[in-house]
């Protein structure tokens, strides 16, 4: 049996969040077995932010499809 190996690549926009997510599953020895095991990307989108730019809703696809979307609330002190 071989081993998999994955390789992760993560994208990100100028205030920090998360843009895409590209994951990529392959043998540990591809040059022998050259064929990728599977792949998959999360892209990311942020509809609604606040006054300082933190997210409150985020949109999340699975190679384009909407997957999940997370809504929260921040409390700021004074």
């Amino acid at each position: 049996m071989h081993g998999v190996g994955i390789k992760t690549l993560i994208t990100y926009y100028d205030n920090g969040n998360v843009t895409e997510k590209s994951f990529v599953a392959r043998p540990v020895n591809y040059k022998k077995y050259p064929t990728i095991v599977s792949a998959s990307s999360y892209t990311y989108t942020y509809p609604k932010l606040d006054k300082k730019h933190n997210w409150l809703v985020k949109n999340e696809y699975l190679n384009g499809k909407l997957t999940s979307v997370t809504e929260r609330r921040i409390s700021y002190s004074k």
